[in-house]
């Protein structure tokens, strides 16, 4: 599934006009559709398949509660109802600051290889040039 996603990306991606790589917000797009979308479906079964476990449990000790004490029963389907809408209401904050992280991520991950990568292209570079430039600046590299 995580490939099957992948390659729509990357096939999505390989389709658009060369205009939207000049738009920050498509790269806020694409990076967060690189970052979620392989691990988001199965996420979302796993999910699925929890929500479903937590409520039969709740259905099962929900009846046992009930059978000794009404009050403690009700009291135990307020405290999961509560429960749904604080973890509701938080992941609509998590989602919000995410994307408007979005892009300070991606720039930094832009970033950070270019700095970490420096050394390798230097290197690279052709006609020798590389070790006499990176001699002087790289540790390691010598003529």
């Amino acid at each position: 599934m995580t490939d099957v996603v992948t390659d729509q990306i990357q096939a999505h991606s390989i389709q658009l006009d060369l205009a939207y790589y000049e738009n920050p917000d498509y790269f806020n797009d694409l990076h967060m559709a690189q970052m979620e979308g392989p691990s988001r479906p199965a996420n979302v079964v796993n999910d699925i398949v929890q929500i479903g476990q937590n409520g039969i449990s709740l259905v099962a000790i929900g009846a046992l509660v009930i059978a000794f004490s009404p009050i403690a029963g009700l009291v135990l389907v307020g405290a999961a109802i509560s429960a749904v809408i604080f973890k509701v209401w938080y992941s609509r904050r998590l989602y919000t600051l995410m994307i408007h992280q979005t892009e300070a991520e991606r720039k930094i991950r832009y970033y950070h290889r270019m700095i970490s990568d420096a050394d390798e292209v230097i290197r690279k570079l052709p006609g020798g040039c590389g070790t006499t430039l990176g001699a002087g600046f790289l540790p390691g590299v010598t003529n």
